[in-house]
């Protein structure tokens, strides 16, 4: 039976026939996840540098020209950026290390008092279970080593997983290269994969996600970068341990909202406190932190990223908590761009309800 005759155009066939493909699709894009994963990951990539490659196309270079030079740029400011940052990361991982017993020293003097107070246990006693405690701190940080190393080593004995590594270092790179060199043909390509009936419709969906989110993500990586710099700088100044680090890995956690704030403010305080031991420091530290939240709420998001997401905070709030229920880290992390995605077809099921 031919899927053109009458009875399959009827309204309700059609779309059990879409709802069905769509099924199939997404079923098979799941079986396939693990070997499909670094080819998502170059489409991603492709879609983030897409205007940097227009950019360099105005000025008159071919589009392969202009891709090979994109890449090996961004190669090469990668590199240098791992050459500068490693070596003041690892002294002030080395300053760190060795300072460590103190720190155990101070948390032990600052804590043993307040044990004290609150216990009934003797004194002796509290001594014993507080050296104990820390000891198995200090001992957190090898154990930790251990068992990456070992995983490592479990990674790399197996032949599986060592190809499977080796594959997606290589394939993610030339199948970045090549969806940027035909990704305007690509676009131009794939309404006429779409069915006629609902094709002005998809299409008009995905030109309005496309607009939400080309320059949310973009913009959302700039601003990383700013907060980055800043963060480092701040906490430098103040003095803070492993400062660079603390900065980097803060700037890079605001990619979710108010990750920022919990995964750096914290070690950043503790730190600081446990190696001045006063209170004028991790003032310090919260006036970086206040200050550039301040700078980035005012200034660099409105000017960077505009009206563009439109998604009200607590929307935000409540698509990350979800997002990391469902899927994990990868669910927060995709929390936001998946919530602006859903925004939009919000909008097209209110008006066709209204319009009922």
């Amino acid at each position: 039976m031919s899927l053109t005759s009458p009875w399959t155009q009827t309204p309700w066939v059609k779309a059990f026939i879409v709802v069905l493909s769509l099924g199939l699709a997404l079923t098979l894009l799941y079986l396939l996840r693990i070997v499909l994963t670094p080819f998502f990951i170059a489409l991603a990539l492709a879609y983030l540098l897409d205007p940097a490659v227009d950019a360099l196309q105005r000025l008159r270079l071919p589009r392969t020209a202009a891709v090979l030079l994109l890449l090996v740029g961004l190669l090469a400011a990668g590199t240098a950026m791992v050459m500068v940052l490693y070596p003041t990361i690892r002294v002030q991982g080395e300053i760190l290390a060795s300072e460590f017993p103190r720190y155990m020293g101070s948390l032990q003097e600052l804590l043993l008092p307040l044990i004290r107070q609150v216990s009934q246990v003797e004194s002796g006693e509290v001594q014993a279970l507080l050296q104990d405690l820390l000891s198995r701190v200090e001992g957190l940080s090898s154990q930790i080593v251990h068992a990456l190393s070992l995983v490592w080593g479990t990674t790399l004995a197996s032949l599986r997983g060592l190809v499977a590594l080796l594959l997606n270092l290589l394939v993610i790179p030339v199948a970045t290269f090549y969806f940027l060199r035909d990704i305007d043909r690509i676009r131009a390509a794939y309404p006429g994969f779409l069915p006629m009936s609902y094709r002005s419709w998809i299409t008009s969906r995905l030109v309005e996600i496309d607009s939400v989110l080309s320059g949310f993500v973009r913009g959302q990586l700039m601003i990383a970068l700013i907060l980055m710099a800043l963060y480092s700088i701040g906490l430098s100044l103040v003095g803070t341990p492993l400062s660079v680090l603390l900065g980097l890995m803060t700037g890079a956690a605001n990619l979710v909202p108010y990750m920022g704030l919990i995964l750096g403010l914290v070690p950043s305080l503790g730190l600081t406190f446990l190696r001045f031991h006063d209170w004028q420091h991790p003032v310090g530290v919260l006036v970086v932190f206040g200050a550039i939240h301040l700078l980035e709420g005012n200034f660099i998001t409105p000017r960077i990223m505009g009206p563009r997401l439109g998604l009200h905070p607590i929307i935000i709030l409540l698509a990350v908590l979800v997002g990391g229920h469902l899927f994990g880290f990868l669910g927060i992390i995709l929390a936001v761009p998946v919530a602006a995605v859903l925004k939009v077809f919000w909008r097209s099921f209110l008006d066709f309800y209204r319009a009922l």
